[in-house]
């Protein structure tokens, strides 16, 4: 948590304002505010949008920090409703510097994805394989763009003990600015195709700007490419995965199982998925997993139980003119953030129940993190928790109205009226 004086400092920007708040959350969509009270609105100008046209409306819901761009808002205006400001040449820059600088005070292992194809997927699989290994911070969703990098980043807490960040570029000079805010001591590249050619010259250009997400890692997993693509400083620390003959981890797909063959030897892993890009996906994570020091039996053990990954939020229609939003996938504290703000857009029913199951490796207090799911519940105006799992359960006194149950099978049993 840093202070809104701390913030100006980092970010060589001014302070304006009489109360010095903390803060928690970092915002730039007005719709997805979820805790007033301690979040930093950071009001961007794009092509599509002025973020300084919601701060007065944000200010009446009780946001209290702003992130402003110098001569784009008159902080004055606001100066009598208790509001806090940071006056910053660039918004964007700033918030980026402020990343940067949170990330230096880390020193977990931290994988940075790109690819042209796969880097959610990976991203997502990685997570669902070392969830019980590690305590992870990870990009919610594909946030793997200029703003959605610092904002993932700026998540990571003492707790954590592992990190795994998407980076995505459209155009030469991007990269640069993610590997500084991102510093991965692992890097992954799960493949080189043709999205977003245009704003490259030659796929050459384009590899090369991948590539420089890894000038400072340790372990690099690089997957479809020769060894004669690659420069030579990066072939003794990479693991290069692809179907071609020059390969440290050769792919080949026989009878439905994924086979691995390195100097080792052979090894033949069952994957629930049989579409060639999840095989390649599922090989980039053995890799990756070989690389953090894993071996061949709980690399296929892990592999054996993925789960598709669920890019977005579902939506159908339940009996009694209901309407279920179905986001079962992710349990985490970012995942539910999105859903309920997605909840909140739908607003065709008069009550709003949200079922919800322990969150796991949170990389805080259990105290903690259930009081600001509590507060989140609060916000959205939630008429109904029904919570899964033991450590809900023992903070039911949390929650404003709630029913909690130990194991699924018991929720299901009361529903039944058994």
């Amino acid at each position: 948590m840093y202070s809104l004086k701390q913030i100006a400092q980092i970010t060589n920007s001014e302070f304006i304002g009489q109360t010095d708040y903390r803060v928690r959350f970092f915002l730039n969509d007005s719709r997805a505010l979820q805790s007033a009270e301690d979040t930093l609105f950071i009001a961007l100008k794009t092509s599509r949008n002025n973020g300084h046209s919601f701060i007065a409306g944000l200010a009446e819901r009780g946001v209290k920090s702003f992130l402003v761009m110098e001569g784009a808002f008159d902080a004055a205006a606001l100066r009598n409703d208790d509001v806090s400001f940071i006056v910053s040449k660039d918004p964007l820059k700033a918030l980026q510097k402020l990343a940067a600088h949170h990330r230096r005070q880390f020193s977990m292992p931290v994988i940075g994805i790109t690819g042209s194809n796969g880097k959610t997927v990976v991203k997502e699989w990685l997570y669902q394989a070392l969830k019980n290994d590690f305590a992870i911070c990870r990009s919610p969703k594909s946030y793997n763009s200029q703003i959605g990098v610092p904002l993932s980043v700026l998540n990571l807490n003492a707790g954590h003990s592992l990190a795994i960040f998407e980076a995505g570029i459209s155009e030469p000079g991007e990269m640069q600015t993610l590997f500084e805010i991102i510093q991965p001591t692992i890097g992954v590249l799960t493949s080189i195709g043709s999205a977003h050619d245009e704003g490259f010259e030659t796929r050459e250009q384009k590899l090369k700007e991948k590539l420089s997400l890894f000038q400072g890692a340790g372990k690099i997993v690089i997957n479809g490419l020769h060894k004669d693509k690659l420069p030579a400083e990066m072939l003794n620390k990479t693991l290069l995965v692809s179907e071609f003959d020059d390969a440290d981890l050769r792919i080949d797909i026989k009878e439905h199982a994924l086979v691995l063959e390195s100097s080792s030897g052979i090894n033949s892993f069952k994957i629930p998925f049989s579409d060639k890009a999840s095989f390649f996906n599922a090989a980039t994570c053995a890799a990756v997993m070989k690389q953090l020091g894993f071996k061949e039996l709980a690399i296929g053990q892990k592999l054996s139980v993925l789960q598709p990954v669920a890019l977005r939020l579902e939506i159908k229609n339940g009996i009694n003119n209901s309407l279920i939003i179905n986001d079962y996938y992710n349990s985490d504290l970012d995942s539910i953030k999105i859903a309920l703000n997605y909840l909140q857009q739908q607003n065709r029913r008069a009550k709003k129940i949200v079922i919800v199951s322990d969150i796991e490796q949170s990389g805080i207090t259990a105290s903690s993190l259930y009081r600001q799911l509590a507060k989140l519940f609060t916000f959205h105006k939630i008429d109904l928790v029904v919570g899964i799992g033991r450590e809900i359960s023992n903070h039911r006194s949390l929650l404003r109205r709630a029913l909690c149950f130990l194991m699924t099978h018991s929720l299901l049993y009361r529903s039944s009226g058994s």
